[in-house]
């Protein structure tokens, strides 16, 4: 299995100021459902944004493998 047994059905979201992901995620030990939302009003904070999206979905992956 190339996805190492873990099933994701989620959707995403992007604005000018806004990053979104929704879904749930289904593995050997579980499933977890989630939602994260960021926004901001100045700058552009997207790296860090992104780099934290990908720290809980490394977490939610660690929870359901």
């Amino acid at each position: 299995d190339p996805n190492g047994g873990i099933t994701l059905v989620n959707k995403t979201a992007t604005d000018a100021t806004v990053r979104a992901d929704v879904g749930v995620v289904t593995g050997g030990r579980g499933s977890v459902a989630y939602a994260v939302l960021a926004s901001w009003d100045d700058g552009d904070p997207r790296d860090r944004v992104l780099a934290d999206m990908r720290d809980l979905g490394l977490a939610i992956r660690e929870a359901v493998i």
